[in-house]
C-alpha cells in the first residue's frame, strides 16, 4: 500500500489531496473486545458446568433415596433373601408334605 502511494506521489497530474492516507489499525482495539469475548465464554462455561454438575449431584441423591427405600434385593443382601425365600418355601413344602402324610395315615 505505501508503494503504490509514494507512486502516485510521483505521477504529477495526480494532485496530492486525492490521494487518500493509509488507514491503520490500532493493536489496543482488538485485544479488549477479545478479552471481553473469552470473559463471557468463561461465563457460559461456569454456568452450564454449575448446572450440570448440580443436575448430577440431584441424580445421586435421588438414587441414593430410591435405593433406601426400595424392598427389593442390593448387592449387600442378595444373599440373605435369598435364603430367607428359599426357607419359607422349604418350611411351606415340609407343611404341605406333612398334611399330605397325615391325610394318607388316616
Amino acid at each position: 500500500m505505501r508503494e503504490l502511494q509514494q507512486y502516485l506521489r510521483k505521477i504529477p497530474y495526480i494532485a496530492e489531496k486525492d490521494i487518500l492516507p493509509i488507514p491503520v489499525k490500532s493493536g489496543n482495539a482488538d485485544t479488549k473486545p477479545k478479552e471481553q469475548k473469552e470473559k463471557t465464554d468463561f461465563k457460559k462455561r461456569y454456568q452450564t458446568l454449575t448446572v450440570i454438575c448440580a443436575l448430577l449431584v440431584i441424580m445421586v441423591v435421588s438414587m441414593f433415596a430410591i435405593t433406601l427405600t426400595s424392598d427389593s434385593p442390593t448387592i449387600l443382601d442378595y444373599e440373605k433373601k435369598i435364603v430367607n425365600r428359599y426357607e419359607a418355601w422349604e418350611q411351606e413344602l415340609d407343611a404341605r408334605e406333612q398334611e399330605l402324610d397325615a391325610k394318607t395315615q388316616k
